[in-house]
């Protein structure tokens, strides 16, 4: 009786199943209200010192947690790990590739028996996957369903080895916001300095603009720089950065700053470093040259707001507006319009498509990226998208109006805090990155109106 009527029986609902599926929606919530009082209190009787999904019913269980423990094998099938920093993540162990049989490996069990984390699978220092270990370690079918997988720019995902602890009391120093995003973008290596733009094939010359003596790294735009290093040392904190050490640490540095307690000193240093950027942008982008003695002016007047204000005003960050033009339109005076779009090959291969014009139709900037595939042709848009407004950033565009013809992509931007998919944690990550710009919008638009960027996205596939 309890059978679908396809199937010979006469649809009635099966009360086991009924009562099954409601305890592992008891279990999915106790996964993804963390804070509720029941989730604390079972946490504290039954898995105080390990996750929810790897703890047991116990010698003396409640009939509470025997019933909810009881429908976990309904989760046990269907869930799966979602990759932030990869750092809790067996890699043998655990659900987590999307598409393998079991979300679960089989190949390259004994090629290295060191290999444990999802994080050694990981480039070091940056957020993208090793695709040579990946390749040589299991077999290709794995191999493309690993590459597959989407991998967080935001690290506050979970926690980052470094300074674990350290990221709350960043965000909560009493700098203003640009200044903490600066400094959180500069201990993930994401801050736009000639030798990562080289890495990424932007530009061609990694030669500092400021000194022209070394490669512009990060640590030595901020710190070992001939054009940098006297700032500090004239600056109020006296600090002595003309022979930098070649195992200098901007991470284990600022951990040990914040660790001091001291709001006044992380203030100094936020906001120096903030002005030491804005001068070097200065030099590059407006070709006016500033002395010293002005960035220790600037990082003054920034630090007197740094105690007063939280906010650094109203701005377009995140705000989204509907579309739906059938043709392209040029933006508001001193706005860039960004078109964005992906394209999905039959093969293993994603294209993005770039362009960035002015009010007066003036094409700034094209380009065309090829990766390894996607599993949904959503989740290609939101990478995208996620692409696309880093190369803003990187390319000076502050004050951008973004088009894409993808509507799930629009609408998971209102929805992805409350949703765990790997479109979600992409979307999440953009929203992160759409707080740098002085003025962000995003639209959608019908394919008509994005003919350019879906050209440069096949392209990029040709």
């Amino acid at each position: 009786m309890a059978q679908p009527k396809e199937k010979g029986g006469l649809g009635f609902r099966s009360f086991h199943a009924f009562n099954t599926a409601l305890l592992a929606k008891q279990w999915w919530r106790l996964m993804t209200v963390e804070n509720s009082l029941m989730a604390r209190v079972l946490k504290a009787c039954y898995f105080r010192h390990s996750p929810l999904m790897e703890a047991t019913k116990g010698s003396r269980p409640s009939y509470t947690w025997s019933s909810i423990m009881g429908a976990r094998w309904v989760l046990d099938k269907g869930c799966l790990w979602r990759v932030g920093t990869g750092e809790n993540i067996n890699i043998w162990s655990h659900q987590w590739v999307p598409g393998a049989a079991g979300f679960r490996l089989f190949s390259g069990h004994n090629y290295r028996p060191g290999l444990q984390r999802v994080s050694q699978l990981l480039l070091p220092g940056r957020r993208e996957w090793n695709h040579a270990l990946i390749r040589q370690v299991f077999a290709p079918h794995e191999a493309s369903l690993i590459l597959q997988i989407p991998v967080s720019g935001n690290a506050l995902a979970s926690s980052s080895g470094a300074i674990s602890g350290i990221w709350k009391v960043l965000w909560q120093t009493k700098s203003i916001p640009r200044c903490k995003e600066l400094l959180w973008r500069a201990c993930h290596d994401i801050v736009p300095v000639r030798a990562v733009l080289v890495n990424r094939g932007i530009v061609t010359d990694s030669i500092c603009p400021l000194c022209g003596d070394d490669d512009e790294t990060l640590v030595h735009a901020f710190f070992g720089c001939s054009e940098v290093a006297p700032v500090w040392f004239s600056s109020p904190l006296f600090m002595d950065f003309r022979h930098v050490p070649d195992n200098f640490s901007l991470v284990q540095w600022l951990s040990q700053i914040l660790k001091e307690g001291d709001d006044w000193l992380a203030d100094s240093v936020f906001t120096l470093l903030w002005a030491i950027w804005e001068r070097r942008n200065k030099w590059c982008f407006d070709h006016q040259w500033y002395p010293f003695d002005f960035v220790l002016r600037r990082a003054s007047s920034l630090a007197s707001v740094g105690f007063t204000v939280g906010d650094e005003g109203s701005v377009l960050h995140g705000q989204r507006r509907e579309g739906g033009n059938a043709t392209w339109r040029p933006p508001q005076s001193g706005i860039i319009k960004v078109n964005v779009d992906a394209s999905v090959s039959a093969g293993s291969l994603m294209g993005y498509g770039y362009i960035a014009r002015n009010s007066r139709g003036e094409v700034l900037a094209t380009a065309a990226a090829k990766w390894p595939t996607a599993s949904t042709v959503a989740l290609a848009e939101a990478m995208a998208l996620r692409w696309a407004l880093q190369l803003s950033l990187d390319l000076g565009f502050f004050a951008v109006d973004v088009e894409i013809d993808s509507k799930m992509v629009v609408d998971a931007w209102s929805n992805h805090s409350r949703q765990c998919s790997y479109l979600a944690l992409v979307v999440s990550d953009s929203v992160f990155i759409s707080q740098s710009f002085h003025s962000f919008s995003l639209a959608h638009v019908l394919r008509a109106s994005n003919m350019a960027a879906d050209f440069l996205a096949k392209f990029a596939l040709s």
